[in-house]
This record gives C-alpha cells, structure tokens and sequence, in this order.
C-alpha cells in the first residue's frame, strides 16, 4: 500500500499520472527520430529559409505557424525534444483532466485521477510516434481542457479579479486551441453542458430554468467560437477545401439527402472507432507484430502502469473510508451524460467536414472526443458497486492503454531503425544520386501507404541537405509510392509532373526511376540494373515488369561518399556481408569484373554469406567472365537451391555479352550446362 502522504492531494495525483505516462511513452519517446510526414517538416525547415512554417500553413491553419517557429527556436529540427514535447503535451493534458474532474465533482479524487490518466494514455490516437507533425493536435487537446476547467473555476468563485482572469483565460486558450485545430468546434457546445451541470440555486429546480441561466452564463464564453469563426472563416479565407467550411457545405446544399446518410454513416463508424475499436485495433495491430523481447519488455512496463494505477485507487479508496465520504450524490450519471455529450459533440464537426474518424489514419480526429469517452467511461464504471471490481477495471484499462502504446512504438522505433538501416547500404552503394532522379523504394516490412516522403526525406538528408533562398524547396530527389498507380504510369511512358505541396515542390518523373528494393532486413539493398536484374523470391511480383525502366545512370559511384546524419540513422553498421555485396555492385555497374572477383576473396577470407543466395549474383557473373570455372561452379551449387534463381543466372549471364561483356567460350559452355540447361 502507498503512503497515503503520497496521494492526498490532486496535485499529487496529477504527479503520479506523469509517472504512469512515462512508463507508457518515455522509453520509446528516447529512441524515436523522425516518423513518416516528420521527414518533410524537418528537411523543409532546415532547408528552406526563415518563415518556412508560417508559409507552410498560411494557406490553411495559420495559427501552426507560429507554434512550430516557437519549436525550432527553442529545439531546431533535433527529433528528441519534439518527442519529449508531445509527452509532457499528454502529461498535462491527464493532469488537466484530474483538475476538472476536482472541480466539477471535489470528492471524486478516484474517479479524476483515472479520467487523467485514461485521457493521457488514450490508445485510440496512435500518432504520438510522429513528433513534428502532430504537436499542435495534443497542444489543443490539453489547451480544450484547461479552457474548460478555467471555466468551471470562475464559475465557482465570488466576483473578483481572479474571476476575470480565469474568464480571460479560457477565451484565450478556447482561441489558441480552436486556431490549431478547427474540428475541434463542437466542445464549444460541451463548454454549455459543463455549465449547465455546475449553475445552481434554490430557483433553479426546474430544466428550463437551469437552462436559461446556462445559456446567459455562457454568452460570455459565445466569443469563443464566434470570434474564431469570423476569423477562420470570413476574415481568412482556405486555400484547402478539407478547411473550407463553405466548400463542406456546400454538398449538403447540393444534396441534403444523400449527404446526410452519409454523415450518419460516418458518426456511426467515427463512434465505434473512437469507443471501442480504440482499445482493440492499434493494440492488435501493432503490439503483437514484435519480437519476443519486444513484446516480454512492453508487457513488463504497461503492468507496472496497470498496478501502480490500481494501488493508487486503492489508496484513495482507503483514504475516503477513514474520511467516511459518501455516494449520496448521481455523479456517475452526470459524468455518463456529459461524456456522451463530448463524445457527439467532438465527432460532429468532423463527419460535417465529410470526413471520419478512422483508425490509424485519422486517430488525431478522436483527440476532442476522447475527453467525453473517459468522462463516460469513468462514469460507467464507477456504477459498479464492488470497489475491488471498480478499481480491477480501471488498472485493467490503464494497462491495455499502457501495452497498446508500448507495440506503437516498439512499431515505429523497428520502422525507423529499418529505413536507417537501408539508407547506410545506399550510402555504401552509391555515393551521389544525380538530382532530378525519382526513387521507387521497397522497404522491408514496412507499408508505408501513401506517404513517401519516407523515402525521398531519407534521400534528401542524406545527398541534398544544402541550403535554399526559395519558398517553395526544391526536392532533389523525389520518390513514388509502390502501388499499382505508380506501376502503371511508369509503364505508359516518360511523364514529367511537378508536385507542390505545403511549403516543397518536387519533379516526378516516370522515365527518370530508380528502383531499389530490400526483400528482407537481414538481405541486402539490391538497386536493379535494368541489363541484368535480380529478384529475390520475397520481391514484389510487379517488379519484374519494371525492372527495364530502372535508370542505374542515375547512380554515382565515385568520389566521396555521402555521410547519414548519426543523430537520425545512428553510426555505420560494420561491415558485414551486404557492405561487401554493395561494393561488387558498384564495381559491377562498370564492368569492373577485377574488383568483383578480389572482393568475393576478401569475403572469403572473413568467412561471410549472403541470407539470401541471390545476392551471389555480381559474383557469379564476374568469375563467369574473369574464365574461373572453379569459382563459378561453387557459386552455382549456391544459387541453383532455387530454380528461379537458377533461371536468373541463365539470362543475366547471357545478356551480358550484349551489354560489351561476352563470356570466354569455355565460360558460356558451362554457364549453358550448369544454369540453361545445356540449350543455349
């Protein structure tokens, strides 16, 4: 049992939230760099010359601006503190919950410090792995419940100056957290039920009563949502139609009917995610995917989490028995009802902005919403009339919160580390890649959906990091993503297109692709050659419909190579087999047979092998031309395991003569036996 020194006070309750959200978040938090869109914020900044963030959004939510100049004044682009940020972001918002639950319901400390501690450690928001982009979501969330709370509180103080500054308070963060986050609209209308719930007198007994007074109470606080629209909407007008309220509307218009079936679809479907797919699907998703000991360590620190919020409960409940408080009051009732109300009240704007609540692409959507789902689950389970059960359920849920966000970012950390790792064997591959060039990269393991600047960011920080004096940046080199899209107008022909968004423009082009893809993380970065390709059974089968439009003269293998910043790709892996493996391909790419064959003895000499057998290919073709009979039929009792790769080493070997590389007679007529079949 906790001493009960240790949780007597909110404030103190607060604390131990930030003990529990560290063990949640921090170790993960210490490990991440950059994370899908954060690669794009950070090269923009860095690249780009000062204003570069107020030009970013000033075509659509201006207010971020300034906050992310305030960033990388105080923290440059350095990934960590921006990771650190959002977890003190996430801390204060728990802390800010526990407040207002005090205030709303002074008694229920118990009840408070679990709405905390479930509102930091919400499962359904799975974006805290992504530093940058998405500081201004969790800025608003926690400004949304201090504004809140600074309402409640003037509420319940005499007229005074403190009164006026708790009211100015809450007008200017209501501002501040609706200018970063418009969707956020719809808790101006929960502010009414926050105070319809606290207004009291003999003569207000009746609803309509009650209700007026609510509604004169909170005039005061209509300044809110009316002096942002007026900014937001009138006086600024959106280049983005996702931030246009006329162009949102305007479909309604168009089709009230239609329109409005499908706004009620998409609240029923933002309901469930937000409620009950937040607690199964990220977890599901991301935390069983691990490795053993990725899984036994995050298992460990969401149980401490689990317990320490129960024992923290049931030193409350320890400490109410010797005060003798009662439950004479409906609370839980008036927390459910509020917290249905949030929940409606912060998915509406959203499924109005014909959009919805979808689970991992859009959680920053449930940030305001999740404020009335603990409300209501705080609520709900504390009807249940058996403390040991009421406090067995709110460890259970803190601990399922704590493991949903140990697998996300064990997830993101094993991402990161990936594309680092393939970024330090391009390095060792190609020491420049020409500007201009547009990459099509296959990571392994990792989908990376639409969002390619995990690709050409990598590529950019590592080759192109030099400053501009223009707005928008020019990308040097741009990258598709690997669907069926990119596969098509790659094959219809040489289309140049230009791509401008936020505060970077970048050239596409379809006849200018260099195709790199990694089949697995312990096989080589294999870049194809479009005169002789290989594949590897774990490849992509579209792949070898495009390996011909592979431009491997995009590729520099000369001079000083490039360096990945340690601070985001950690220092250079040691030279194991694939170090080898990339340099008998750059030697390869200019026939450079000589140095194939004196790097195959070096690897020799260290006892190293590929993990996969197709990686012997360089090898094998140069021995084949070099005439060593010996060496080429070793490497075939490798290669030949697989009668694809077998296959593949008839063909390349027998391109090469039309690429100014014939074989020596002896060399085909053995290369015909061992991998042709005896036929060519």
């Amino acid at each position: 049992m906790l001493s009960s020194k240790l949780t007597d006070r909110p404030w103190k309750k607060m604390l131990w939230i930030a003990v529990i959200a560290a063990l949640s978040y921090l170790p993960h938090t210490l490990q991440l760099t950059y994370f899908r869109d954060d690669w794009y914020y950070a090269y923009d900044a860095l690249v780009g010359p000062a204003g570069v963030f107020r030009y970013m959004f000033a075509g659509d939510r201006p207010a971020r601006g300034p906050l992310f100049e305030l960033y990388q004044a105080l923290f440059g682009m350095a990934p960590t503190p921006y990771h650190l940020a959002m977890l003190l972001w996430r801390i204060a918002g728990g802390m800010a919950v526990v407040w207002l639950f005090h205030l709303l319901w002074g008694r229920r400390s118990a009840a408070g410090f679990a709405a905390g501690a479930l509102f930091g450690l919400y499962p359904g928001f799975t974006w805290w792995v992504q530093g940058i982009e998405y500081q201004p979501m969790v800025a608003s969330a926690t400004l949304m419940v201090i504004s809140l709370g600074l309402t409640i509180k003037a509420l319940r103080l005499q007229r005074s100056w403190l009164q006026v500054t708790c009211v100015a308070g809450a007008v200017v963060s209501g501002w501040l957290y609706l200018g970063l986050v418009e969707y956020a609209a719809g808790m101006e209308a929960f502010r009414l039920c926050l105070i319809f719930l606290v207004v009291s007198g003999p003569e207000l007994r009746s609803f309509g009563s009650r209700a007026r007074v609510a509604l004169r109470t909170w005039l005061v606080y209509l300044i809110i949502p009316v002096g942002f629209v007026l900014w937001r909407f009138v006086f600024f007008a959106s280049e983005r139609k996702a931030t246009d309220l006329g162009a949102q509307l305007g479909g309604f218009l168009a089709d009230p009917l239609l329109t409005g079936l499908r706004w009620i679809m998409n609240l029923i479907v933002s309901l469930i995610n937000v409620t009950l797919a937040a607690w199964v699907q990220p977890l599901s998703n991301n935390f069983f995917s691990g490795t053993l000991r990725e899984q036994a360590f995050g298992l460990g620190l969401a149980f401490a989490a689990g317990v320490l919020g129960w024992l923290l409960l049931r030193q409350d409940a320890a400490s109410s028995v010797r005060k003798k408080t009662t439950t004479a009051d409906n609370w839980q009732m008036h927390a459910i009802w509020l917290g249905l109300a949030g929940l409606l009240l912060g998915i509406v704007p959203v499924v109005v902005a014909n959009r919805q609540i979808a689970l991992p692409s859009f959680s920053h959507y449930a940030l305001p919403a999740s404020l009335g789902l603990v409300f209501a689950v705080v609520g709900i389970v504390s009807l249940i009339s058996d403390q040991h059960v009421q406090r067995a359920v709110f460890g259970g849920l803190i601990f399922l919160s704590a493991l949903t966000h140990q697998g996300l970012g064990a997830s993101a950390v094993r991402e990161e580390r990936t594309i680092a790792a393939f970024w330090h064997q391009m390095v060792w591959r190609a020491s420049s890649i020409s500007p201009g060039t547009t990459l099509l990269v296959y990571y392994p393991d990792v989908d990376y959906g639409s969002d390619s600047d995990v690709v050409w960011g990598p590529a950019n920080f590592v080759y192109y990091l030099q400053a501009q004096e223009q707005l928008p940046v020019r990308v040097q080199i741009s990258a598709l993503t690997p669907d069926r899209g990119t596969l098509d107008a790659i094959l219809a022909g040489k289309d140049v297109q230009e791509s401008t968004y936020r505060a970077h423009s970048m050239i596409i082009d379809y006849g200018n692709v260099l195709i790199a893809v990694q089949s697995a993380a312990d096989a080589c970065v294999r870049v194809l050659d479009p005169r002789w390709p290989t594949y590897s059974l774990a490849d992509d089968l579209a792949l070898r419909s495009l390996a011909t439009s592979s431009r491997l003269d995009t590729v520099e293998v000369s001079g000083s190579g490039a360096v990945p910043p340690a601070s985001l790709f950690g220092t250079e892996p040691e030279h194991n087999w694939c170090f080898y493996f990339q340099k008998a391909a750059s030697a390869s790419q200019y026939g450079k047979w000589h140095e194939v064959a004196a790097i195959q003895d070096e690897i020799g000499r260290l006892g190293l092998h590929p993990n996969d057998q197709i990686e012997w290919m360089p090898f094998l073709q140069a021995q084949a031309y070099l005439g060593d009979l010996e060496a080429v039929k070793e490497i075939a009792t490798r290669i030949n395991t697989e009668k694809v790769y077998r296959q593949q080493a008839c063909s390349n070997l027998t391109a090469m003569a039309g690429h100014g590389y014939p074989l020596p007679p002896e060399s085909q007529a053995y290369v015909n036996e061992l991998f042709c079949g005896g036929t060519q």
